[in-house]
Formats: structure tokens, C-alpha cells, sequence
């Protein structure tokens, strides 16, 4: 299973852009394929999420169904992004079970584009492709990063924290503490010039009209001399 989830991984725009994507995807996944397998090798022959995955989804209906009595019995889908079983199957064993109201969460606290975001994109499209757009009531659960019980579970792990210090790319040295400012964004704007109202023909008239061009650059290079940057 690796090589395909690696393939279908370099190849998801959503989760990365390459040039000529198409193929330089498969051609990094064949190249990677060997590493990831040697390394699923060292921890026993495959991933364990599969399992774990099942394992917290029977204790979530099970706490679900002491809270939540008026709508037991629960039932969870697993629907993995690149493997089996995958949302198409989870939304088909759905409707074969009757659900009709679904929560939708992933299982990465932290929203994020490339993943929560393109998870739920691929669910919705699963939904389409099974042709169970109007088959179920959906809610979303998208983030879960700071919820009291998450922080509750990660706390034995961090001890008394007294300090958190966030860690950029670089510093000046390693010694002491650096704190910067750094100020990131985009400038956006239009810049037109206007020489004339109106096109004239030759015969009719006559003088020098500017370039408009010179006249932009000289109006931008106020700005960013092109000489010197």
C-alpha cells in the first residue's frame, strides 16, 4: 500500500503545487517507496493507525452513548485520505447503515488547508461521487486544539510549564534570547498612466507625445529605484 499512497499523495494539489505535477509525483513517490517501506518494516511490517483508529472510535460511541442516550446507539466510519478504507467507502457503509445525521471531524486537533481542510474537501467529493448529496445532516467539528479535555490528556506529558518559547528558523546565537519583529504582507495596487483621451490621427494633428511607460517606471522607481533595489 505504500507506493499508491505516496503517489496519491505527491500528486494532490491540495496538499502540494510541483511543476508538471502529473509526473514528477509518481516519480517521487517510486523513489521515496523503498525508505517508507524499510521504516514500516522497523515498526512491525505497517502502520498502526487503522487500528488505533478503530480502537478510539469504539471508545468514543461508547462515551457518546452514556452522554448522548436519546440518540444511541452510536456508530463510527473511518475514511482515510490515501488508503483503505477511504471516505467513498466510509459514506457507502453509511447509508447502508440508515445514518442520517453525521459529525464530521478529522483527527488533527489544529486546522490546517493541507489537512483538515483537504480531508473534508475529499469528503464532500466522496459525497458527490456516491450520489449522497441530500442523504445525510452534517456537522463539523474542524479544530479541537485548545477543547479543556484535549489539553487535559497533553498535560502528564508537559509538566508544571512555567514558559512556552516558540522557536523561529534562526537566531543570532544560541545563548541568549532573541525576540524580532518581523512585518510580512503584500503591497497591492494599480498604477495608470494617461497621455491621451483619445486617439489622433497624423493629419488632424501634430507634437510630441511621453511614453507612458518611461513615465511608470519613473513613478515606480520613487518607490524601488531599478538601479539600485
Amino acid at each position: 500500500e505504500v507506493g499508491p499512497f505516496l503517489n496519491q499523495l505527491f500528486e494532490d494539489r491540495e496538499i502540494m503545487k510541483l511543476p508538471a505535477q502529473g509526473r514528477l509525483g509518481p516519480f517521487i513517490a517510486r523513489r521515496r517507496t523503498p525508505k517508507v517501506q524499510r521504516l514500516y518494516h522497523e515498526i512491525g511490517g505497517g502502520s498502526p493507525l487503522l487500528d488505533w483508529t478503530r480502537a478510539q472510535g469504539e471508545m468514543m460511541v461508547d462515551g457518546l452513548d452514556r452522554i448522548a442516550q436519546g440518540t444511541a446507539p452510536h456508530r463510527y466510519y473511518v475514511g482515510f485520505r490515501y488508503a483503505q478504507p477511504n471516505s467513498d467507502d466510509a459514506v457507502r457503509r453509511m447509508h447502508a447503515d440508515g445514518v442520517r445525521r453525521a459529525v464530521a471531524f478529522t483527527q488533527y486537533p489544529q486546522f490546517s488547508c493541507t489537512t483538515t481542510g483537504s480531508s473534508l474537501n475529499e469528503l464532500w467529493r466522496a459525497v458527490e461521487r456516491q450520489g449522497l448529496t441530500d442523504a445525510f445532516e452534517w456537522s463539523v467539528l474542524d479544530s479541537w486544539y485548545d477543547h479543556p479535555a484535549y489539553l487535559d490528556a497533553l498535560a502528564p506529558r508537559m509538566g508544571d510549564v512555567q514558559l512556552v518559547v516558540a522557536l523561529d528558523s534562526g537566531a543570532g546565537n544560541y545563548e541568549q534570547l532573541w525576540v524580532t519583529t518581523s512585518l510580512r504582507g503584500l503591497v497591492n495596487g494599480t498604477l495608470e498612466v494617461k497621455i491621451l483621451e483619445e486617439g489622433v490621427h497624423s493629419g488632424d494633428a501634430g507634437g510630441v507625445v511621453p511614453s507612458s511607460f518611461r513615465i511608470a517606471r519613473s513613478i515606480l522607481d520613487r518607490i524601488d529605484d531599478s538601479r539600485t533595489g
